[in-house]
């Protein structure tokens, strides 16, 4: 899974005060491989940079140099778990009007998950005293804004995939129930036929299945749902929970066009 983020430096703040304008300039860095901030994964590679600021107060521009800086670090495991952090901040002894403005964001991924959180220093005024009121009174303190992102990894999609279609069988909504499946979705159930291809023989399955099952909790329960995801690709399986017995439940799915559909479906119930 690959997200790819854009950070701009343009604040309401910094469009009333001051536009600070966040140019990036390399610093190097030798990394010793020892850490001792508090991250599980060791750092693998880390890119430091320092900020140029530019301030039109009236009509003329003032240029700084080094007024802050940003820290760009990829952590790994060298099994698969790897993690991004990008730190932007402006130092407020040497930036203009000494603005004090950060962000942070961390993206965590691990066996098929992701995990983002973003936070920065909030800025909401409306006019120039306002904004200079709140820097005078700023001393390390403020409000903070926190913004987390949904896990859109595939196998994420996927498990919400199916608790979707599972929900509409249990509520009986046959439009909910064949969402997502493949055109030439083809099912192999319990009773006959012996398959049934296309959308058009998989919905007769569910006519009679409703026509036998009264719906509500209980009765079309995923439980135990393992998935195997690449990047166009997947299957799952699961067992189900239909009021006092037990099936078992594997699914095959395709990406087309950004999307997951259920091209295979296979119910069974074990002999006994």
């Amino acid at each position: 899974m690959k997200q790819v983020f854009r950070i701009t430096g343009s604040r309401r703040l910094l469009s009333v005060v001051a536009l600070l304008v966040p140019v990036l300039v390399p610093i190097t860095v030798e990394l010793s491989g020892a850490d001792d901030r508090p991250f599980v994964l060791p750092v693998a590679t880390e890119h430091r940079y320092r900020m140029l600021a530019k301030v039109r107060p009236l009509l003329v521009w003032i240029s700084r140099d080094n007024v802050g800086d940003a820290r760009i670090t990829r952590r790994s495991d060298g099994a698969g778990s790897m993690s991004f952090e990008l730190l932007v901040r402006s130092d407020p002894a040497r930036a203009p009007r000494h603005i004090n403005r950060w962000g942070y964001l961390a993206e965590q991924v691990a066996g098929g998950q992701a995990t983002v959180l973003g936070v920065m220093k909030q800025s909401n005024e409306q006019s120039i005293q306002e904004a200079e009121g709140r820097l005078t009174a700023e001393s390390g303190s403020g409000t903070y804004r926190e913004t987390t992102m949904p896990d859109t990894s595939n196998e994420n999609q996927i498990r919400t995939l199916m608790e979707d279609w599972a929900a509409a069988v249990r509520s009986k909504d046959m439009t909910g129930a064949l969402a997502q499946h493949a055109d030439d979705i083809v099912m192999f159930d319990v009773p006959l036929p012996l398959q049934s291809r296309g959308l058009d023989e998989y919905e007769k399955t569910w006519e009679l299945f409703f026509a036998n099952n009264r719906g509500g909790p209980g009765s079309f329960e995923l439980t135990d749902l393992r998935i195997t995801a690449g990047d166009t690709v997947a299957y799952c399986h699961a067992l189900l929970k239909i009021f006092d017995s037990r099936a078992r439940l594997t699914m095959g799915l395709r990406k087309e066009r950004g999307q997951w559909l259920i091209a295979h479906e296979h119910h069974s119930y074990p002999l006994t």
